[in-house]
């Protein structure tokens, strides 16, 4: 039987909806009348939990071999991830409210990657059916389904044939990869082929309206998209069509790390904030929608670390998490800093690689 544990009824309400987890505590709730900020996050393949200060360290979900794309669900109350007690990753439910870990039926799949669309009503997962694990070169796929685990539908048989072969085999071996949902109802992908020929596509769920190129990464409301557009931000209505353009010289931090299965949206909860970078720079900053109020809130001497990937905003001070690459480590460490920079708390350095963050607020 799996273990499970209790994050507190005032946590609950504020955060998730299923969970187990293996640690040397019973409960995420510490000693005390007000519950810490806490970050959520995975860690070399495991999910780790801490306390905004970085203390109070816990692993969960320890009978799992490993875990992934970890997602804080729009009730406030769940989240989804991948996770994996042998070869073949299911779709996990974790609560906060100490019941135990649901596991979500994907047909016949064993699942790599997921997101849950804005309203929470689909998921789309990267998944390779069960009899094809142990099969050299197999092919996966990108399917889309209701969040009870119905309706599966294969968006990857609605792409364009990739053509091409590989060097050891006439038969393209295609890799699939989930970027995002554009709108509620049409999901972002990304596509290559023996490790090159990279694409991206967006699709309705029911595999209508293909289109290839990249999209953007959707508001927390569902109705504007921001992505990099050259030198500049360019923010798009979802509904009226119509683009605005956003200073200049910069790159949005808008694009996951597909190989990595890392995810991130440059938007913080309230829609108010975006996060982006000046090309080539080592800094991250921080500015309001319209591109006014730019600050520098991250950034490292030559040499010594590399602001590698934006994890979110935590919670309404524009206070960011982001993980930089620790040249003298070797790994990916994990931070979070005040709105002006000022204030960096290291949260994981020198541990593991740390990714797929998600900021738990106090109650």
């Amino acid at each position: 039987m799996r273990p499970s544990f209790s994050l507190g009824r005032k946590l609950a309400a504020a955060v998730f909806a299923a969970v187990t987890m293996v640690s040397c505590s019973d409960s995420l709730v510490q000693p005390g009348p007000t519950e810490p900020d806490r970050v959520l996050f995975v860690r070399n393949h495991s999910l780790m939990v801490m306390d905004a200060d970085g203390g109070n360290e816990q692993r969960l979900l320890g009978s799992y071999d490993w875990v992934d794309t970890p997602q804080l669900m729009p009730d406030g109350r769940s989240v989804l991830l991948v996770g994996a007690q042998t070869y073949c990753g299911k779709l996990l439910a974790l609560p906060l409210d100490g019941g135990a870990t649901r596991t979500i039926a994907t047909g016949d799949y064993c699942l790599r990657a997921m997101r849950a669309s804005p309203s929470a009503g689909h998921v789309v997962f990267v998944g390779l059916e069960e009899a094809q694990l142990s099969v050299s070169g197999a092919n996966t796929k990108i399917i889309v389904m209701k969040a009870d685990g119905t309706g599966l539908t294969d968006l990857s048989a609605a792409l364009p044939a990739p053509g091409g072969s590989c060097s050891s085999s006439p038969t393209p071996k295609v890799t699939h990869h989930v970027m995002g949902w554009v709108s509620h109802s049409r999901v972002q992908l990304y596509r290559h082929v023996c490790g090159f020929g990279a694409k991206y596509f967006t699709v309705n769920i029911d595999g209508s309206d293909v289109t290839e190129g990249y999209a953007g990464m959707i508001s927390p409301d569902g109705r504007r998209l921001l992505r990099g557009g050259g030198a500049s931000l360019v923010v798009t209505d979802v509904t009226t069509g119509v683009q605005s353009v956003i200073g200049s010289e910069a790159l949005v931090v808008d694009r996951a790390a597909p190989s990595q299965h890392e995810f991130t949206s440059p938007w913080s909860a309230d829609g108010s904030h975006i996060a982006y970078q000046h090309s080539g720079s080592n800094a991250l900053y921080i500015a309001r929608a319209d591109g006014s109020n730019a600050q520098l809130v991250a950034g490292f001497p030559a040499g010594e670390r590399t602001v590698s990937a934006f994890w979110g905003f935590a919670g309404t001070n524009n206070r960011v998490l982001y993980t930089a690459w620790n040249l003298a480590a070797g790994t990916y460490d994990l931070y979070l800093l005040t709105n002006d920079g000022s204030s960096p708390v290291p949260l994981s350095v020198g541990k593991g690689n740390a990714r797929n963050v998600i900021w738990i607020p106090a109650r």
